[in-house]
């Protein structure tokens, strides 16, 4: 009927989604049983110490989940790819994972273990406009999902120039061999852009994610035996001296970066004895920069060798500066990318210093 046409159609409310369980997993926990690695025991071991009852108890912890936003202002299809980058205090538990690429503008890590993170978005080299980048910091606690959004900025750029200086060679190395790379040291180390140089010696490195880098650049080819080379002297940016360093490249880019190389080679030698004089050769031998700040994975100042079958040890190409150098008979290539071995074998070592094209003796008994 006509009364009847006007009533209202009621529907019911929409049934809210239930809420997700909460997930567990196996955290990692250290002696004496604690989830915080600064609140966990160390140990000292003597020379064939035995140490038991350093027992471990897993504990099954509440796990969270970043539950994220892509926003690109400019309003083109989303199509980027993420990281997450774990930031701990003890730098050894800190790893990086890759999400998938996303091509719509939610994303999700699932599983993870209470800590600070940080995520990192990067629209893909190739696609349209400029290279768009976003990085969000997040602290999860307990198994409470946590919400973050990203908003999409243009990429920084570096740009630059190569100079080459010396009088042993006649003529700078064809630049299409040479390599400049700015490596990520920040949460994300490792990752890195290589720059791209022109007939002029002028480099370019775009879509850069602001952070903390450094460079490094090479002539590819070993360093002779003897005669010059070419390698880096110096490495400067806004009138600092960052050579083996790290630098901040903020939003705004760089446009002074300077690398120049050199051909005046130094060399480190000595012979290597023992308190009577004989040659030892059963041992390694390695440089050390004797300031903390250039201690580093992958570092050129930090290197190792072996005496020859008369006891004699050389170090051709080091940076110019002031070393420690060691010696042990113990010695595998990871260890140099181990800081805390670097620091033991400091402790027990002796000074040299040199200048680059010096050519210094320094023996070891």
């Amino acid at each position: 009927s006509p009364a009847q046409s006007l009533r209202p159609i009621l529907t019911p409310p929409p049934t809210p989604p239930a809420p997700e369980p909460t997930r567990y997993n196996y955290a990692p926990v250290f002696s004496p049983g604690v989830l915080d690695p600064l609140s966990a025991d160390t140990f000292t071991l003597k020379a064939g110490e035995e140490r038991t009852g350093v027992d471990l108890r897993m504990q099954f912890q509440p796990t969270s989940r970043i539950e994220g936003t892509i926003v690109d202002p400019r309003g083109v299809p989303i199509d980027v790819q993420l990281s997450l980058t774990r930031r701990s205090a003890v730098k050894a538990l800190n790893n990086t994972q890759s999400g998938p690429g996303h091509i719509d503008d939610k994303f999700r890590f699932n599983s993870l273990s209470p800590g600070l993170y940080t995520v990192t978005a990067k629209t893909r080299p190739g696609g349209s406009g400029a290279v768009m980048w976003a990085v969000a910091d997040v602290s999860l606690v307990g198994g409470e999902p946590t919400a973050v959004t990203l908003t999409l900025l243009p990429a920084a750029t570096v740009a630059g120039r190569v100079v080459f200086e010396g009088i042993d060679l006649a003529q700078p190395p064809d630049l299409s061999r040479v390599t400049v790379r700015l490596v990520d040291v920040g949460p994300a180390a490792g990752n890195s852009t290589s720059a791209t140089l022109d007939a002029a010696g002028l480099l370019t490195a775009a879509g850069m994610v602001p952070g903390r880098y450094m460079v490094r650049a090479a002539v590819p080819g070993a360093v002779p035996a003897s005669g010059p080379a070419w390698t880096v002297r110096s490495v400067t940016t806004g009138g600092r001296d960052v050579t083996d360093l790290g630098f901040d490249i903020t939003d705004g880019g760089l446009n002074d970066l300077i690398v120049t190389f050199t051909s005046q080679v130094s060399e480190l030698s000595g012979a290597l004895t023992t308190q009577s004089g004989a040659p030892e050769t059963d041992y390694f031998v390695i440089a050390i920069p004797a300031n903390r700040d250039y201690w580093m994975p992958g570092s050129r100042r930090i290197v190792s060798t072996r005496p020859d079958a008369k006891g004699r040890y050389v170090f051709r190409g080091l940076p110019g500066g002031e070393y420690r150098i060691a010696v042990t008979t113990d010695l595998v290539a990871r260890d140099l990318q181990e800081m805390n071995v670097i620091a033991q074998l400091a402790a027990q070592s002796i000074p040299a210093t040199i200048a680059f094209g010096e050519r210094r003796v320094v023996n070891i008994r």
